[in-house]
């Protein structure tokens, strides 16, 4: 396996400046180079930071999921980025 402090990543700064959900652009898998979308919650106790809470969204598995979720292809839609680029789509 990989070796990654989460400690200097974009998410869990952001979590400590807001103590709030967070969620990152797509970005390559450190694991195997896939796009995924990474995500953070902090853990608190009596208001104070003690962790958080991190999962990982391979792009490609949640496409797929949102499109049997939507009766199996018939409804479109395009996940977009923050920048307004396309993260996914059906035939993209």
């Amino acid at each position: 396996g990989f070796k990654f402090n989460v400690k200097n990543g974009k998410i869990f700064q952001k979590i400590l400046k807001t103590g709030k959900f967070a969620i990152s652009n797509p970005v390559k898998s450190l694991d195997d180079g896939s796009w995924v979308l990474v995500s953070a919650v902090a853990i608190k106790q009596k208001n104070k930071l003690i962790g958080n809470f991190g999962m990982t969204f391979a792009i490609e598995t949640l496409g797929e999921a949102l499109n049997q979720a939507s009766d199996h292809g018939k409804y479109d839609f395009i996940m977009f980025s923050d920048e307004g680029k396309i993260v996914y789509q059906k035939n993209y």
